[in-house]
């Protein structure tokens, strides 16, 4: 095989395996268990200073890391954000501040030395609150996902 040729078929192998793994999320048209979908729509449905409510983790076949539920049905099966995977690599509470809402990303379901998934809550902007009440409020938002997500497990 000539040096071309390697490049060639190295560059298609690269590409069906990276497609492999992005498609193995976006071919996850919602959560792995309708439960996981149920627990979002319900917190949110008693939080309505949420905008958007969103748990990622990497689906039960394998795959990368990615949306498994969420209020937003366009969101679902889509690789996870930077700030989604630091918040589960690192541990710690991410902040962004968005256009009209505050997006919070809480790591949850620690296993080990490790987070095994995370909640986005993305709030409604309030005069009221600052920054650090934000977190406090998406955390104890992330909490009761994550409860109930731990309930299920069992």
């Amino acid at each position: 095989m000539s040096f071309r040729s390697y490049r060639v078929a190295s560059r298609v192998l690269v590409g069906l395996g990276l497609g492999l793994v992005l498609g193995g999320c976006r071919s996850t048209p919602s959560a792995p268990s309708p439960d996981i979908q149920a627990i979002v729509e319900a917190v949110a449905k008693d939080h309505p200073e949420v905008v958007r409510l969103t748990v990622h983790m990497v689906p039960p076949g394998g795959g990368v890391s990615c949306v498994v539920a969420s209020t937003l049905a366009e969101k679902l099966g889509k690789v996870s954000d930077p700030e989604d995977l630091e918040a589960m690599a690192t541990g710690k509470v991410v902040v962004l501040e968005e256009v009209g809402a505050v997006d919070v990303t809480v790591p949850v379901m620690k296993k080990g030395a490790r987070w095994e998934s995370s909640v986005g809550v993305t709030l409604k902007p309030n005069a009221q609150l600052g920054r650090a009440q934000y977190v406090e409020l998406a955390k104890a938002i992330a909490r009761v996902v994550e409860d109930r997500m731990a309930a299920i497990k069992k």
